[in-house]
């Protein structure tokens, strides 16, 4: 479970795979910010399959569950229909698009120009943790540094792998994962990697923190020390319910945004399915009402009502998605 959240939080957001770089652009096309749904199921058997694998699957994905289960995808308030040719055409532009990186890649100048960009994404979603490590200025920027190359690496071997018609890719392996926690902990050492492990672990809570701090008036501030006390308890609750479904064998889903993340079975009618999560959301709520004034808490509790909510349309327009694709035989 630890190396599946650290390979998560620190390698898969720029080189994805055909079936990511399609739901991206999908979502560009249509400007919106969509939830974020990331799924855990029992591991699939490796595949059979030969010649170039396009979707890197499991192996790549951010979620609690780097392996062979867990997938990463956009998810729209509106049923989004993909032809053949959309996705034949998706293809093309992928493979145009890692073909024309492998040139830029090998040019020392434009490969300078790529890691300074790189350092910029991997340090956008990791706001304060210099402050949480107690890094010094030149220490951070070692850090970012390390994980930019980190991802230009991986991107480099993806792009090598796809462009060539006799590579199966399958995605980012555990001895990559392992390498790059081998580096980390030589610059960071021990005691701060493990940190940083947290720290990465507990990225959903702290963005859903992040949002609740910016919605309560100055009168019910909410310091930083409360703040990681929060980030703390829910992160708690979260891995208390993921070991809890992996005892049971059973799968389930979290649809996230800005505001949180929920957690679902992969079974059942729609009701069965919103009643599951709000069981789950009254357990983040009795741990938040541990750590907050009645006036913080109540502005949790209004999030995770919108949670809810939109949880329910979510699953409705799945729902009839898939009942649409099984009556038209797809």
């Amino acid at each position: 479970m630890r190396k599946l959240v650290y390979l998560f939080g620190v390698t898969t957001l720029l080189f994805a795979g055909l079936s990511v770089h399609l739901a991206l652009q999908l979502r560009t096309e249509r400007a919106a910010t969509g939830p974020v749904i990331a799924t855990s199921a029992p591991a699939r058997p490796p595949s059979t399959a030969t010649g170039n694998v396009f979707s890197p699957g499991p192996a790549t994905s951010n979620v609690p569950s780097p392996d062979g289960g867990a997938d990463r995808r956009a998810d729209y308030p509106f049923p989004i229909t993909v032809t053949s040719t959309d996705i034949e055409e998706s293809r093309k532009r992928y493979l145009e698009s890692e073909a024309r990186f492998l040139e830029e890649i090998a040019d020392p100048v434009r490969r300078a120009e790529l890691l300074e960009q790189t350092k910029l994404t991997v340090r956008a979603p990791l706001p304060r943790v210099a402050q949480y490590l107690g890094l010094t200025d030149e220490e951070a920027d070692r850090l970012f540094t390390l994980l930019a190359k980190q991802q230009l690496q991986a991107h480099e071997r993806q792009a090598r792998c796809v462009t060539q018609p006799d590579c199966n890719y399958r995605g980012y392996a555990p001895a990559d994962a392992e390498k790059q926690q081998q580096e980390t902990t030589a610059l960071l050492g021990h005691e701060r990697h493990e940190k940083f492990r947290q720290f990465q672990e507990s990225m959903s809570e702290r963005q859903a923190v992040t949002a609740l701090r910016s919605n309560l008036p100055d009168r019910a501030f909410l310091n930083d020390e409360r703040a990681e006390e929060l980030v703390a308890a829910l992160s708690d609750e979260r891995t208390q319910f993921q070991n809890e479904a992996l005892q049971r064998g059973t799968g389930f889903s979290g649809y996230g945004t800005g505001s949180g993340m929920l957690f679902v079975g992969d079974q059942g009618s729609l009701d069965e399915r919103v009643a599951a999560a709000r069981r789950y959301s009254e357990r983040l709520r009795a741990r938040a009402a541990q750590v907050l004034t009645a006036e913080q808490a109540k502005s949790f509790n209004h999030m995770q009502d919108e949670l809810l909510a939109n949880l329910r349309e979510m699953l409705r327009n799945q729902d009839a998605e898939r009942a649409r694709a099984a009556g038209s035989g797809g």
